[in-house]
């Protein structure tokens, strides 16, 4: 059955597969204009379901600087389609999925299996993900074009499992995954990460904390790397708003000799070292830098007080939710120096990094009926205390403050 996507939520109906369809406009600032359409469909949320997208660019409205680029560089179209079905008759509770996307100068794409418990509290996975971006001109896409490269590709199978539990005051998500290169990518590496992730309630208070361990080998690439403040250029490859340069301003990017105004929350998450290049010296008498780094171990802490403060008309509390809250981050980092590989030291850098401060969230759950568009988070950290401030700055205790467009935990 075929419908145009209104994007109001409607009950599946098992007598039909199910596509909807819409047209879908985007911009970025080497594209300029994207016009396409989006393509959906499933069998009762369960099987076959698959998501398309489909652009033309057409470099209207690009900011780009053309005394350096030629503006006709860009990608002429680009898309992203995903798709994922039950294999019972293989296996029982198990998914295959695949993800394909030619996107903002990133040729990447997945396939693999996941199987949960009975319980499906339990969620086990294995899947095998390439990236590259095949031209020059393709790094004009990005925010921080320093921290790809291209012609490299990077190929890799990610093994791994997610529990989800409770306990007496909340709930509680484990993870783990193992990725390692595989044979025909242009770089060697693995990566080991284990996450815990806590969500307590006391009485008016929401304590949650967030307890991060990765341990790197090798060649690992610069987008794959673990980072200090927050998450990798791997990861901001999953956001539309920052895939690519233009929706965010660069200035608020730019890593250098003092923080900035923009986190990509992730990797160890200390968050009120975002754009800086955290120099310190080494055994040798000699400065490096740890904004990205091999190894590295970090608990993230948020205490939340808005439940003293709600809000008291239902109407409201169904369009948006906000957060209030104080929080610390510490971490412990491996030495490393700035070059495309990494050294094979194991010393770890001799004090800890930290961060302190307060901060505020705005959820926007609802737009009126359109039940089916994702919420968004709008975020303002105000890290006013830096274990380790710049030489630039102040002083560890400062005004400081930085926004972003999700939360890691």
């Amino acid at each position: 059955r075929f419908s145009f996507d209104s994007r109001v939520a409607n009950a599946a109906d098992r007598f039909y597969q199910e596509w909807v369809a819409r047209p879908d406009l985007w911009w970025n600032h080497f594209d300029g204009l994207k016009a396409g359409a989006h393509v959906e469909s499933h069998y009762l949320n369960y099987k076959n379901i698959f998501s398309a997208t489909a652009w033309f660019n057409f470099g209207l409205g690009q900011t780009i600087d053309s005394t350096k680029t030629p503006i006709t560089a860009y990608n002429n179209f680009s898309y992203r389609l995903s798709y994922s079905t039950p294999i019972n008759q293989i296996s029982k509770r198990t998914r295959f999925f695949m993800d394909s996307r030619f996107l903002d100068g990133l040729h990447m794409h997945s396939a693999g299996l996941e199987s949960r418990s009975h319980t499906e509290k339990t969620r086990f996975y294995s899947y095998i993900k390439g990236m590259e971006r095949p031209r020059e001109e393709d790094l004009l896409y990005l925010i921080q074009r320093n921290l790809w490269k291209s012609n490299q590709l990077n190929l890799t199978i990610n093994t791994g499992f997610d529990h989800r539990y409770t306990h007496a005051h909340g709930t509680g998500n484990i993870m783990m995954n193992l990725r390692s290169a595989v044979p025909y990518s242009d770089v060697n590496y693995s990566q080991l990460s284990f996450t815990v992730i806590n969500r307590n309630i006391w009485g008016k208070f929401d304590f949650n904390t967030r307890t991060f361990v990765q341990l790197g080998f090798g060649d690992i690439p610069l987008e794959s790397a673990l980072y200090t403040a927050g998450g990798n250029p791997e990861q901001w490859m999953d956001s539309k708003y920052t895939r690519s340069a233009g929706m965010i301003p660069g200035a608020w990017t730019a890593i250098g000799d003092v923080t900035n105004y923009w986190h990509q929350p992730g990797g160890l998450n200390l968050r009120g070292y975002s754009g800086y290049l955290l120099p310190f010296t080494n055994a040798n008498g000699l400065q490096e830098n740890a904004f990205y780094v091999p190894s590295g171990a970090s608990v993230n802490m948020e205490l939340a007080f808005d439940r003293l403060i709600p809000i008291k008309m239902r109407r409201l509390r169904n369009i948006f939710d906000y957060d209030l809250y104080l929080f610390g981050d510490a971490g412990l980092l491996n030495i490393m120096n700035l070059k495309s590989t990494f050294p094979s030291s194991t010393a770890w850098t001799d004090a800890l990094r930290a961060d302190a401060g307060f901060g505020t969230s705005i959820t926007l759950k609802k737009f009126g009926p359109n039940l089916m568009i994702d919420p968004l988070t709008i975020r303002a950290d105000f890290p006013v205390y830096l274990s380790n401030a710049p030489f630039m700055e102040i002083g560890n205790i400062a005004p400081r403050w930085m926004l972003s467009l999700s939360k890691s935990f």
